[in-house]
């Protein structure tokens, strides 16, 4: 319906919204999207394309680890804590103002060309989907330095597949439940 102000937008729910999903939902069904499918090579104009996907199919979270850290390095920290973590961290952007704890993504570029430097560029197309991105890749460097505080806790590569393995579960987990 159009308003008498030329406005599009109605109050008025239509047929397919459901108001009683919550709008997050929307958003983490998008990252969960971005985790099991990503094709690269369709075209618009092509209508004979196949899917490709670039993406494995198993709530893995590719779009935070990429491809790891030996394929993927300038997604992982090099050093910290005098090689404890060394590949097992992802790296983080500046903190955000007011919010110490809390960190954007990290980018490379300045202003409105800078850019996520992410396992899925695709996550930082909208703010709460980036913010979602943002949360996994604390939570995974939380995880990490609890792992790393346990007498006897494994160092480099073994720190980080352990880690992985518990935020893979847990994610799985709420997409699941």
């Amino acid at each position: 319906m159009i308003g008498n102000d030329g406005d599009t937008a109605s109050n008025d729910p239509d047929g397919e919204e459901n108001l009683a999903v919550p709008a997050g939902y929307t958003y983490f069904g998008q990252f969960v999207d971005h985790d099991l499918t990503f094709d690269t090579t369709s075209s618009l104009t092509d209508a004979n394309d196949g899917p490709t996907n670039l993406r494995t199919p198993r709530l893995d979270l590719d779009c935070i680890y990429g491809s790891g850290p030996d394929d993927q390095p300038y997604l992982y920290a090099i050093e910290d804590g005098g090689g404890l973590f060394r590949g097992a961290s992802l790296l983080l952007g500046e903190a955000l103002a007011g919010s110490p704890n809390r960190h954007d993504l990290l980018r490379v570029g300045s202003g409105d060309g800078a850019r996520a430097v992410i396992g899925d560029p695709r996550n930082d197309e909208n703010s709460i989907v980036c913010n979602i991105q943002a949360a996994m890749i604390q939570f995974h460097n939380t995880v990490v330095a609890r792992l790393a505080a346990q007498p006897g806790a494994p160092r480099g590569k073994a720190l980080f597949v352990a880690a992985r393995k518990l935020v893979r579960w847990t994610y799985q987990r709420i997409v699941v439940d």
